[in-house]
């Protein structure tokens, strides 16, 4: 008969919790790969606020010079008006820039302090 001691499960435990914490790691890190590039919507939003009082109706997509004038071709949700497009595009701009912040910096696991009094 094997006798589990506190030890024992405080081990178990720990390193059960090490492993899912490593496994969501990986996964948030894979998340953040799938996120758009913030430089490229930038200037989509940007060309479209520039633009925007030439452009007339309502498109699925519209193609615009950037700035070294090569066309660039930007998707546009035809439910909103030529000006919610660049707005709604800042707010994703936003909104991956506040998920991207806390992992700029460079993680370091905690340190703990096993020693006992």
């Amino acid at each position: 008969m094997t006798t589990t001691t506190d030890v024992d499960l405080v081990q178990t435990g720990l390193a059960h919790l090490i492993h899912h914490t490593r496994k969501q790691i990986e996964s948030l890190t894979k998340a953040l790969d799938h996120l758009p590039d913030v430089s490229e919507l930038q200037l989509k939003g940007t060309l479209l606020k520039t633009y925007a009082s030439q452009i007339e109706g309502h498109h699925h997509f519209v193609e615009l010079p950037d700035y070294q004038g090569h066309p660039l071709s930007i998707k546009l949700d035809i439910k909103k008006s030529i000006i919610e497009n660049p707005r709604i595009i800042f707010i994703v701009i936003t909104k991956a820039n506040a998920v991207k912040r806390p992992f700029n910096k460079t993680w370091r696991w905690p340190r703990l302090n096993y020693t006992s009094n």
